[in-house]
């Protein structure tokens, strides 16, 4: 018997992905990657991001790129959504976590793990109902204020 589907509502837009089921899991199509990819709650979250991006917000499609791979003490990790300018500078680091997994100092810590390698000059923290938007300087790193709703433009 497949296991049944539930996801929860997020405070994205909602958005049309191609989802289907294999055995008693499902799989999402991720149109970057152009691939099937385990549909886990991270992932539902990361596909609502990429979306808004992409249609939303009108990232161009070659700008942006999932689970980018960044050394970290020689070591690899993958950084969920990072978003680039048209010179191919890194820009926007998205960390994207589960809709159960709360936004701490522990998620922003992961992420500007990444980005002492890619040095963007935003991290945006989203668990799929709240985001979160810091500014990266010389000097540290600054949340831009409350809640940021939305996701700034290279």
């Amino acid at each position: 018997m497949a296991r049944e589907l539930a996801l929860p509502v997020l405070s994205l837009p909602s958005c049309e992905l191609s989802i289907r089921q294999e055995g008693n899991s499902y799989t999402v199509y991720d149109t970057l990657r152009k691939l099937w990819v385990a549909l886990t709650p991270e992932e539902w979250v990361r596909q609502h991001v990429l979306d808004y991006l992409l249609h939303a917000k009108r990232y161009p499609l070659g700008t942006i790129r999932v689970e980018e791979r960044v050394l970290v003490n020689g070591q690899p990790q993958r950084a969920d959504i990072v978003a680039y300018t048209k010179a191919t500078t890194p820009f926007l680091l998205i960390e994207c976590k589960a809709a159960h997994v709360p936004l701490t100092e522990d998620t922003l810590w992961q992420a500007q793990t990444y980005n002492q390698i890619l040095r963007a000059p935003y991290i945006a923290l989203c668990n799929g109902l709240s985001t979160l938007l810091f500014q990266c300087t010389e000097v540290g790193v600054t949340w831009c204020g409350e809640e940021f709703p939305d996701f700034p433009r290279a």
